[in-house]
């Protein structure tokens, strides 16, 4: 949802009080837009969690090195979003915004001494965001 919470400022005035203008050269407030550029929006998604990947660890000159360790897992959560929506231009439009996610996901921890054995870890990652988006409109 998208709630417009101010209005396009006009740099021209109304004329119809300068007597040397014709009055076709007069301007309303609806001919220069009073279309709001900020607007207050926000909405509910689902997301898709989807990880894999390998990691190492070499410690040179002492203990702590690990072998390759493979990780993958995937889920869905649910996510709110509500920010402030500002059209820079006719194109491109400026969200700063935070959203929570209410989602977890189950890691596969790989074990290198057994072939296809691994512990089933549960990673939340319930909490907030906070971020900046820049768009392009591609219609009008």
């Amino acid at each position: 949802f998208a709630i417009p919470i101010g209005s396009k400022s006009s740099a021209i005035k109304n004329s119809k009080e300068d007597s040397s203008e014709e009055p076709s050269s007069s301007t309303t407030s609806e001919e220069s837009g009073t279309k709001s550029k900020t607007s207050l929006v926000g909405g509910l998604g689902v997301n898709r969690y989807f990880i894999q990947h390998t990691f190492s660890r070499e410690v040179i000159g002492g203990d702590g090195s690990l072998p390759d360790s493979k990780f993958s897992g995937n889920d869905f959560g649910i996510t709110g979003m509500l920010g402030i929506s500002n059209q820079i231009s006719e194109k491109i439009v400026l969200t700063a915004f935070t959203q929570y996610n209410s989602g977890a996901y189950n890691h596969r921890v790989y074990s290198e001494e057994v072939t296809g054995a691994y512990d089933v870890k549960n990673i939340s990652l319930k909490g907030f965001e906070f971020g900046l988006s820049l768009g392009y409109k591609l219609g009008k």
